[in-house]
């Protein structure tokens, strides 16, 4: 999320928090996470990961509402999109809730041990010859873009080692239990769309005055920016808002977001132009790792100019809310204004 200093006009979600409670509580099978040991196995899977981190980052999203922190654009990486959507304004917190928790089901009803993932630390030129000259390409794709040399594989297990044992590069490979953003998902994309289809989706606010089909709704004029890390169709870089959204155009978007590649090197790119004024950039998720790519991405400091704050809400080897106090005072300290609660506990940012 990028967040400027709007004070806390806007904070406030369009969805009551009944609402959000309900579709928020539809995520998870309550008996299979009842005990701990059973709650550390089921995240562990597909099934409950996925939707457990749309959870955990849409409530982060409502924290930060309550501190009076509204943001002037949303991003998400593959699964976080869904959260930038809603935080964005293109589909409810329901509709999110309910096309995650589907998408978790069907992707874990395929097949496991078929696919695997590598991330790759050589440019995306280098990793595409490399696909071509294996003859891995259709068996294997590129599955995001996160920086200048970071880029991740994904299709069958023996097309993915072939081109990382071809190309000799530095690489990682990825503990996952499907080949996400592949050819491999292909199966689930019918059932997947008849379900998007179902959901009330909105044109992204910067769309507002671009014509839309009848009975299409566009955001609030106010609404976050939704900056989407894949590329309009036929493009090579990320979308950077000029498509012209539409009904269709937005149900096959999240279809495509299923195989497609995550470009986030171009969305982060988006989000670092001077136009959107941005103070800080803020992750959502239960370590910073997205920062860590940023931080290979951002331009060289203008001098003179206040350096972008980049703060994660969470850390995983730090208590939750110790951590949010932490992020609240570093916010702070590059200028925006957050609404102080009673009780706080507060430490200063190191």
């Amino acid at each position: 999320m990028c967040i400027r200093d709007r004070g806390a006009a806007g904070a406030a979600g369009a969805v009551s928090a009944r609402a959000e409670s309900g579709a928020l509580a539809a995520l998870a099978d309550e008996d299979a996470v009842r005990d701990e040991a059973a709650g550390a196995s089921a995240l562990a899977s597909t099934l409950y990961a996925q939707p457990a981190l749309f959870a955990l980052e849409f409530a982060l999203a409502k924290l930060l509402a309550s501190r009076g922190l509204c943001p002037s654009a949303a991003c998400g990486h593959s699964l976080g999109e869904y959260v930038a959507a809603v935080v964005a304004g293109v589909m409810s917190v329901e509709d999110g809730a309910r096309l995650v928790a589907l998408r978790s089901q069907l992707v874990a009803a395929l097949p496991e041990g078929v696919g695997a993932m590598a991330a790759v630390f050589a440019p995306e030129a280098r990793v595409r010859a490399a696909l071509a000259d294996t003859c891995a390409e259709g068996r294997a794709t590129i599955a995001a873009v996160n920086g200048p040399a970071a880029v991740t594989i994904s299709g069958e297990r023996a097309a993915v080692d072939a081109t990382v044992v071809a190309m000799g590069a530095k690489h990682r490979a990825l503990h996952v239990s499907h080949a996400f953003h592949s050819p491999l998902l292909a199966p689930i994309v019918g059932t997947f769309r008849e379900h998007v289809r179902r959901a009330r989706l909105r044109a992204p606010a910067e769309a507002a005055d671009a014509s839309v089909a009848e009975g299409f709704a566009a955001c609030a004029a106010d609404a976050p920016l939704f900056v989407t890390c894949l590329a309009a169709p036929g493009d090579d870089v990320a979308a950077d808002g000029a498509t012209a959204w539409s009904a269709p155009h937005l149900v096959e978007h999240w279809v495509r977001h299923l195989l497609e590649p995550v470009r986030f090197e171009g969305a982060a790119r988006r989000l670092l132009r001077g136009e959107l004024r941005c103070s800080a950039l803020v992750e959502l998720g239960p370590h910073a790792t997205l920062l860590g790519l940023v931080r290979h991405i951002l331009p060289p400091h203008p001098h003179g100019a206040p350096p972008l704050a980049l703060v994660g809400l969470q850390a995983c080897d730090e208590d939750a809310a110790e951590a949010f106090d932490v992020a609240l005072d570093a916010l702070a300290a590059a200028g925006v204004r957050v609404e102080r609660t009673a009780g706080r506990r507060t430490r200063a940012p190191e």
